[in-house]
């Protein structure tokens, strides 16, 4: 990322080591766990789900496991997804990969769920902590053709989860409209 030139773009860990020290920032008994242990690790002790679930209790443990690292501006985000729409971070066989993988997200209830059906918006969310970081990012097309890309990004987030995605898909709809006018 600082190669493209985004300095607001930081990648310090692989997710399944974010998530990790996730669980170890939420409880003790986590530290060292392997993703696919969670279930495991909540049969064992079934206070950790109730734990886990706090949406107090999971930003604590996302803001500490936080510290600086594995973050995003979303300018950067939205320069970045601008260059993979115009072809210019890698080869146009590249970019088209990104768009194609993009294209293919399954959580659509962000930025693009009040567009009208079949609106091309290839988009990647991410959530950590049962909303205590909910964000998406992605490219809205038009007959074909990039218009805008949409980032939004919320750390700290102390409302349910579902009033963030109402609250995205809100801004997804106003840029659909702005550009399909």
């Amino acid at each position: 990322m600082h190669d493209l030139g985004f300095k607001g773009i930081r990648v310090d860990r692989p997710v399944r080591d974010l998530i990790g020290d996730i669980f170890a920032a939420l409880d003790d008994r986590l530290a060292g766990i392997k993703y696919g242990q969670w279930d495991e690790m909540k049969e064992k002790y079934p206070d950790l789900e109730e734990k886990e679930r706090d949406l107090d209790e999971a930003r604590r443990a996302v803001n500490e496991s936080w510290l600086g690292r594995d973050s995003s501006t979303a300018r950067d985000m939205a320069l970045l997804c601008t260059q993979i729409a115009k072809h210019e971070c890698a080869t146009a066989e590249s970019c088209d990969a990104m768009i194609d993988i993009l294209d293919h997200q399954l959580l659509n209830g962000r930025l693009p769920r009040d567009l009208p059906a079949h609106t091309k918006f290839p988009h990647k969310t991410g959530t950590l902590g049962y909303g205590a970081v909910v964000n998406d990012a992605g490219i809205l097309y038009l007959k074909d053709e990039p218009v805008a890309t949409v980032v939004a990004l919320s750390r700290d987030v102390r409302n349910p989860i579902h009033e963030t995605n109402t609250a995205y898909a809100e801004i997804g709809r106003a840029v659909y409209d702005h550009y399909a006018k």
